[in-house]
């Protein structure tokens, strides 16, 4: 799993959380530097947050999506913001999930569970 946050504290908790429950886990903290580790190393769930410095979330994701080396990642968008627009152009940008900050570790874990379980036919 590739997580991309620019606040340290948080992608310190997220990584803490996620590689607790097995996980392993690569750090990015731009948009920039998320698409360049996920284009050499394609994890399988990419989670970046909205808000990040240069290259905001949403670009991040609808970069991913469209290069056809990334598109099969799943992605999860981060936000602060919950709102119906946001989700609407999530989605939009190719994300699979949206989990809105805060959030519980248990919501965290039930998003990723489901990001990595086999996709139907």
């Amino acid at each position: 799993m590739l997580i991309c946050e620019s606040h340290v504290a948080s992608l310190d908790l997220l990584r803490e959380i996620v590689e607790d429950s097995g996980y392993q886990v690569l750090v990015a903290k731009t948009g920039s530097e998320c698409v360049d580790i996920a284009h050499q190393t394609a994890p399988h769930v990419v989670s970046v947050s909205q808000c990040l410095p240069g290259m905001a979330g949403l670009e991040a994701l609808r970069t991913l999506r469209n290069d056809p080396r990334t598109a099969g990642i799943r992605l999860l968008l981060m936000s602060d913001m919950d709102t119906e627009d946001l989700r609407r152009d999530a989605r939009t940008a190719g994300a699979d999930a949206v989990l809105a900050k805060p959030f519980s570790p248990d919501a965290l874990l039930e998003t990723l569970a489901m990001l990595t379980a086999p996709l139907s036919p």
